[in-house]
Parts: C-alpha cells; sequence; structure tokens
C-alpha cells in the first residue's frame, strides 16, 4: 500500500497527435489528396501512368498465417474535359463532393497545366483552413442523410 501512495492519480484522456479537434487532421487528409490530384494530372499530362502502392495484409484461413502484399491503390480522377475543350474539376473530401462557392461544386481551367496550378492554390488554402466551412458542411450533410 505504502508504494502506491507515492504515485500521483489523475483522470485522463489520451489527445490525438493533431490536437483537440479533428480540424488538423481533415486538412492534412484533404492536402494529401490534393497531392495525389496534382501528380495524377501530371503524369497524364506527360502520357504515363499514375499508381500508389498501398500494403494490404491478408489471413490464410486454413494456416492462420499473415502474409503481406503490396496492391495499387485506385485513384479517381477529380477532374474530366468538357466537350469545348475545358477541364473541369471538383475536390472531395472522402466521397463527398465540397461546394466551393455557392451552389457550385466544380471548377473550370483552360488545361492540364492551369488544372496542376489551380489546385497547389487549393491546397494551399486547405492547409491554411480556408475549407474547413466546406469540410464541415459536406460531413454535417452525411450525418442528416444517415439519420434520415
Amino acid at each position: 500500500m505504502n508504494a502506491l501512495q507515492k504515485l500521483k492519480f489523475v483522470v485522463s484522456k489520451r489527445e490525438s497527435k493533431y490536437g483537440k479537434t479533428s480540424v488538423p487532421q481533415r486538412r492534412v487528409k484533404l492536402a494529401t489528396r490534393i497531392d495525389e490530384q496534382i501528380a495524377l494530372a501530371t503524369a497524364q499530362m506527360n502520357g504515363r501512368g499514375y499508381e500508389v502502392m498501398q500494403s494490404k495484409t491478408t489471413v490464410d484461413k486454413l494456416t492462420g498465417e499473415r502474409t503481406t502484399k503490396e496492391a495499387a491503390k485506385r485513384i479517381k480522377p477529380w477532374f474530366w474535359s468538357d466537350s469545348a475543350g475545358k477541364v473541369n474539376f471538383e475536390v472531395q473530401y472522402g466521397a463527398m463532393k465540397l461546394e466551393l462557392s455557392a451552389g457550385k461544386n466544380a471548377v473550370q481551367v483552360a488545361g492540364m497545366k492551369e488544372l496542376i496550378a489551380t489546385l497547389q492554390l487549393i491546397k494551399t488554402a486547405a492547409t491554411a483552413g480556408e475549407l474547413d466551412s466546406a469540410i464541415d458542411a459536406a460531413l454535417a450533410a452525411r450525418k442528416t442523410k444517415k439519420a434520415a
């Protein structure tokens, strides 16, 4: 008993590595996805393919042995060309499309070079916190869909 009395006991909760809120974590997630889109657009502009490898762990049902394999992660492009030859793109957070301007979900640019510059601009805005309200609105809409 005397050994435990020397210790200081407290009520505590472990915080995430991003702090008390998940807002910085959301910004990092969005910035990472924008980086993937920049790399995908750059590869398409240069006529190359783009793949991101990720580790997949599987368990053999008979032996219980775990094996890890590298597999290509599927990255869907956020951008497409319209009939006039302009490139349109939408910013997504997970499966949700972010509304960057009131009632408008896509941005139109002249070509692939301008797309890359615009994606870098949006990444800067995301890391600065300018898209936090759009992310919150998308998450709120998802929650109301689930409740209905």
